[in-house]
């Protein structure tokens, strides 16, 4: 087989679909027209067959394995696989035109054996500008027929007035580390870490809806973010994903005290991150982040016995709302607070407005107020009246305790203390110079008359 007379070079990461309608353009016809005359099936090569391919890369003397790479075959249903990564529909549109208006008329200028092209990643929809202007990237609007929407120059005309006032009006932005590490996927050069097994749809929606409620409140809806907030979102869920399980955890944290309410709940605080998860039911793929998410859930929220959660169940969590807590050990929420503030050092006004606890604070609450008495049972302990503990307090024969708020308690192994003392003194036994203290009180009420 013999290759064309006029050829064009295959642009790096351009789609074979671009590169034919260039080459069809250069020879004065269409491309369905153009495969027609050199044996090939536009709709194939639209579909990326690969016999087509191979047809094409001898016809026009390019790289059959970079033609390949950069067709987007479907590997799946609904997948696809886009330079190096796999990406679902969700996120990878094979069937439109997406272009930057800057490239398309610095094309232009260049003359008819450059032209208009179009790569492979601009249909990403995790990439939003271009990486070599930083011009935002123009969505074409579909031809009539799904084919002729495949024809770049064809749709570039149709629209040419359209991309001449984007490349006039567009506000100049250099691309996000999001974006810079989704191309580095596609190409791949990207360094190995926790997120390399993730499909680019799974970084879209991840990134996406993590960094959605990290700026803007988890009640946001991520899928209705204009394209700066959605920009800003995709970035801001990377920064706190890439850094592994970790930063993931401090995100959450950041999530969990962000939302102040009486009853939390860990779907309300994460929102669409927690929402995602869940609708991707056991994706492997996910597996790592999700067992961090939920453990996450587990340690920092109460939980119904035996309660699912992203497709576990969980038979014990780690905390208790107050009120289970107080079925358990009869402790009601406001002494269970004060113990613990105490326990952990904290200011009740540090103390955040929670309705939970945890399981092993439970056993820390009960110890401590079991070693420890208010001032009228210990004054009924060592048998004297309550107004003198302040006295015994103070010369330090009493430890004192105050949980935050003004009363004081006294622990119960200080008065244990005192009395094994007691205890200990000698028994004195009545003598000719020795009284009892009633009988020598009630003489020192008068007059004596012993001498």
């Amino acid at each position: 087989m013999t290759g064309l007379g006029l050829c064009l070079p295959l642009i790096d990461g351009e789609m074979p679909t671009s590169l034919v309608s260039r080459l069809s353009r250069l020879h004065g016809t269409s491309p369905r027209d153009f495969c027609s005359d050199m044996g090939l099936q536009w709709p194939h090569i639209c579909s990326a067959h690969p016999e087509q391919l191979s047809r094409l890369a001898m016809l026009a003397n390019v790289s059959l394995p970079q033609l390949i790479r950069w067709s987007g075959p479907l590997v799946s249903p609904c997948r696809y696989r886009v330079g190096h990564e796999i990406a679902s529909t969700g996120v990878f549109r094979r069937a439109a035109t997406r272009v930057c208006p800057r490239c398309v008329l610095e094309s232009h200028a260049a003359g008819p054996h450059y032209g208009p092209f179009q790569r492979v990643e601009w249909l990403v929809l995790s990439i939003r500008v271009c990486a070599n202007h930083g011009s935002a990237l123009l969505k074409l609007p579909n031809a009539g027929h799904a084919h002729d929407t495949y024809d770049l120059l064809a749709q570039i005309d149709r629209h040419n007035s359209a991309i001449q006032d984007a490349a006039d009006a567009i506000e100049l932005a250099a691309s996000t580390e999001f974006e810079v590490y989704v191309r580095s996927r596609i190409q791949g050069q990207a360094a190995a870490n926790w997120l390399s097994n993730w499909e680019l749809q799974h970084l879209h929606r991840g990134c996406l809806t993590l960094g959605s409620a990290l700026l803007f409140g988890s009640t946001e809806n991520s899928a209705s973010l204009d394209m700066a907030r959605g920009r800003a979102a995709l970035d801001r869920g990377y920064s706190a994903l890439q850094g592994g399980p970790a930063q993931l955890l401090n995100a959450l944290s950041e999530l969990k005290s962000a939302f102040k309410t009486e009853r939390p709940y860990f779907s309300t605080d994460i929102g669409d991150f927690y929402a995602w998860l869940k609708e991707e039911g056991e994706e492997p793929k996910l597996t790592e982040v999700r067992d961090a998410v939920r453990n996450f859930i587990i340690d920092s929220y109460p939980l119904r016995p035996n309660m699912r959660v992203l497709g576990k169940k969980v038979c014990t969590g780690s905390r208790m709302t107050f009120a289970k807590a107080r079925q358990v050990s009869g402790i009601a929420r406001a002494r269970m607070k004060m113990a613990l503030g105490h326990v952990h050092g904290k200011r009740q006004s540090s103390v955040p407005v929670i309705t939970d606890v945890k399981v092993d604070d439970i056993s820390l609450a009960e110890d401590l107020w079991a070693s420890l008495s208010n001032l009228k049972d210990a004054a009924d302990a060592l048998d004297v009246h309550p107004a003198q503990m302040k006295s015994l307090i103070g010369a330090g024969v009493l430890e004192a305790v105050r949980l935050q708020s003004a009363l004081r308690y006294v622990t119960k192994a200080s008065i244990a203390a005192v009395l094994t003392l007691i205890d200990a003194l000698p028994t004195d036994r009545p003598s000719k110079v020795l009284l009892p203290i009633a009988e020598f009180a009630k003489a020192a009420a008068s007059p004596w008359r012993g001498y």
